[in-house]
This record gives structure tokens, C-alpha cells and sequence, in this order.
């Protein structure tokens, strides 16, 4: 998907919605509460007008105990 409109969608396919991130965000201590709804608006403004981006890059690990 190259493009996201917040007014047919709370969020990018395959992604959260800004409203969730911005409560993870104030969760962690990242982000006041009094400025979750400025937060949501600010990013669906930005995808409004093209210059919303999001990336997310995820890794994993697997092991195994060595052989004793």
C-alpha cells in the first residue's frame, strides 16, 4: 500500500491505528494524554496531504541450548 486515508481507515493495512500507538505512547511515558487527540490529528493530516511514512522493522531469534 502506498497511500492510507485515515477517514476510510484507523489504520495503514497491517498496521495499529494512530489512536492505539498514541495510547502505547502514553502508556510508556512517551506522550502526555492531554496531547493524544493533537497526536492522531497531526499524522492523519499528514497522510492527508501524502507525507505520512511508517516503517516497522521486526527481528527474531532462534536457539537452541548447546549439547552437553
Amino acid at each position: 500500500m502506498t497511500t492510507w486515508n485515515p477517514d476510510d481507515s484507523p489504520a495503514p493495512d497491517g498496521c495499529f491505528s494512530m489512536r492505539s500507538l498514541a495510547d502505547d505512547l502514553v502508556a510508556t511515558g512517551q506522550l502526555n494524554e492531554a496531547d493524544v487527540d493533537r497526536f492522531v490529528s497531526t499524522v492523519n493530516d499528514a497522510a492527508h496531504t501524502g507525507n505520512f511514512s511508517m516503517s516497522l522493522t521486526m527481528s527474531a531469534v532462534i536457539a537452541t541450548p548447546p549439547a552437553t
